[in-house]
């Protein structure tokens, strides 16, 4: 998946996850700080830890993004 507009890594891994506990995998594995925007950035995935949360924010067309434009 690649990141969106101001999104950080805790958006993203809610998208792919499910769940914040796969927040310091997903940094780990993708080389990226907890605090980074990945805005652009190429990310690999990893296992999904909560699919009912994947599945609400796919089926209600919800993309976090809580980084602070400039």
């Amino acid at each position: 998946m690649t990141g969106r507009d101001r999104q950080t890594v805790a958006d993203v891994t809610l998208m792919i996850a499910g769940g914040e506990e796969a927040m310091f995998q997903l940094a780990r594995v993708n080389g990226v700080g907890l605090d980074a925007e990945v805005t652009g950035v190429e990310l690999m995935e990893v296992p999904v830890s909560d699919q009912r949360v994947k599945d609400f924010y796919k089926l209600n067309g919800i993309i976090p993004a809580n980084a602070l434009s400039e």
